[in-house]
């Protein structure tokens, strides 16, 4: 983790490390902008599944209410 030089590459890190401890078949990390409009920044996947990377969504994509979760919830129960 040291030798990472850009919060993309630490993002991806972070996905890869994640999916590897939860067994997750995806990992998304996504940056929202200030109006909340989302962008998929970095992403671990198994194989055979389609990659959502750079993809964007507007903010009515996540309601208010799911945002305010995804901030709150934490990776408690995984395989």
């Amino acid at each position: 983790m040291q030798k990472v030089t850009s919060l993309r590459l630490l993002c991806q890190y972070v996905a890869d490390e994640t999916r590897n401890i939860t067994g997750y078949d995806r990992v998304m990390i996504y940056r929202f902008d200030e109006q909340y409009n989302g962008e998929v920044y970095a992403e671990s996947k198994i194989h055979n599944n389609e990659s959502w990377l750079n993809l964007h969504y507007p903010h009515t994509d996540i309601p208010a209410q799911a945002r305010a979760l995804y901030l709150k919830k934490s990776i408690k129960n995984y395989p």
